[in-house]
């Protein structure tokens, strides 16, 4: 699971793509969640707020998938 804030300034958004594509070529379970307006720790940059209920629910579910072992 990576999230990044498209308007970055301190790690540049292209890293996380190409991190989320050299995971995907090894076969590493990954989502890339785009922040369109947060920097590098989410604030969004119009309300200057940092929002993680945007992405909860789909953290919550890629780990309910690829963390917990459901199969013992």
């Amino acid at each position: 699971m990576i999230v990044h804030g498209r308007l970055d300034e301190v790690v540049p958004f292209d890293q996380a793509e190409v991190f989320k594509e050299k995971l995907h070529k090894k076969n590493v379970p990954v989502k890339l969640i785009i922040r369109d307006k947060g920097n590098h720790i989410l604030r969004n940059s119009d309300t200057n707020e940092i929002d993680n209920t945007l992405y909860y629910e789909e953290v919550v579910r890629f780990f309910d998938r690829y963390l917990q072992n459901k199969n013992p």
